[in-house]
């Protein structure tokens, strides 16, 4: 009995003697040791007094309010007292708990949820423009947006024409038709309208010629149906290879520098990469050199007003897009007019629509664009002019 009373003792009288936590971690990172027996010493005394009184709740209380109170004075202690070696140590531990922390919102902000909705294309409504057999687009979301896996998505024909629909979401769209698919995923589940319009190759117009700060041109795109027929509702991408030289944005290619990037377009199941070429603006058209470009985007004439400007001997595209018209009178007819291109001094073919030529420059050469007389409508004539020297 005496050895069991004995060896409580011992353990008691250990235990005592071990210094708390708290005040074993402030030590081991550098605080003034004194300091911080004061401290948590009057801390631990007051605490154990509190729980004799009040109660280990109310106390606890009371020593958390404290501790915090004490915080700023412990850390303002650490920098004061703490080695070298020692603040290395601090700082690597804070850095390992950010770094910690970090990881675990990232995994958390991350981690996929259940599957809460199905979405697809364009308000429940996908074009398929393929002739070979392709996947419906159909996408699984949980609460927070994120993709999930379709793979155990069912697919099932409901009404319209007639498609060969896999159970998995495979279909071939042989003809231009309409159909609604229901698509489900456990108690999730969506009535789809699928619209297909396969296209056996389609064609995109840049819209001419494209000069660095210019505004942006439109372009436009066509294709035919496998009975050669127009197909009106595609589903395609158009994009830009170097964005810095071109930009793309609503079907409107702006060019913003000089040089050559790539537009690559797919739909269905081709593609096209399309070369373009954006020309150097100059101010004087006398002195273009191979592939730079005078342009003059705002240009105004009035009626009967000439405008001319010299070319050096070459070859060039020349074109000039009139914006306005106005109404020309003489004693027995009315017409419409627009601003009129001129090359002097030149062997020029037709180019395309409108006031578009290709010509080779002679010595002497001037590009001229005149204002018919007698307008009644309008006494100024915009329009946009444009000359491109080639690099032969």
């Amino acid at each position: 009995m005496t050895r069991h009373i004995s060896l409580r003792m011992s353990a008691r009288a250990r235990a005592a003697g071990r210094k708390p936590r708290a005040q074993r971690v402030l030590r081991a990172i550098g605080a003034d040791p004194a300091f911080v027996e004061s401290v948590l010493g009057d801390l631990a005394e007051e605490h154990a007094l509190r729980v004799a009184c009040d109660g280990y709740v109310a106390a606890l209380g009371w020593y958390v309010r404290e501790a915090l109170r004490s915080a700023p004075h412990l850390i303002a202690s650490w920098f004061r007292y703490a080695r070298r070696h020692e603040r290395a140590r601090f700082m690597a531990c804070i850095s390992g708990l950010a770094v910690t922390s970090l990881v675990a919102l990232i995994v958390l902000l991350t981690r996929n949820g259940p599957p809460v909705s199905l979405a697809a294309g364009t308000a429940d409504v996908v074009v398929i423009n393929n002739e070979l057999p392709v996947h419906l687009p159909i996408q699984v979301l949980d609460a927070r947006g994120h993709l999930l896996d379709a793979g155990r998505v069912r697919y099932r024909w409901m009404s319209g024409a007639p498609v060969a629909l896999s159970a998995t979401g495979e279909v071939t769209c042989r003809e231009a038709s309409d159909a609604y698919i229901h698509v489900s995923l456990g108690a999730l589940s969506r009535n789809v309208l699928l619209r297909c319009r396969p296209i056996r190759d389609f064609w995109l117009n840049t819209g001419g010629e494209l000069v660095a700060g210019d505004s942006a041109v439109p372009m436009w795109f066509s294709a035919d149906g496998p009975d050669g027929r127009p197909v009106e509702l595609i589903a395609g991408s158009v994009t830009v290879r170097d964005s810095d030289i071109a930009s793309l944005h609503d079907m409107r290619l702006r060019p913003k520098l000089p040089g050559t990037t790539v537009l690559t377009v797919v739909a269905g199941d081709h593609s096209h990469t399309i070369p373009i070429r954006v020309l150097s603006a100059a101010h004087n058209p006398g002195a273009l050199g191979p592939y730079d470009a005078f342009i003059v985007p705002s240009l105004r004439v009035a009626a009967g007003e000439t405008r001319r400007w010299p070319i050096a001997p070459g070859l060039y595209a020349i074109s000039l897009r009139p914006d306005t018209a106005g109404i020309v009178a003489d004693d027995e007819r009315t017409q419409r007019a627009t601003l009129v291109l001129a090359i002097s001094n030149a062997n020029c073919i037709a180019n395309g629509p409108g006031q578009r030529y290709l010509c080779a420059a002679l010595k002497g050469a001037e590009v001229i664009v005149y204002g018919p007389r007698g307008s009644t409508q309008r006494e100024t004539f915009t329009g946009r002019l444009l000359v491109r020297r080639h690099g032969l």
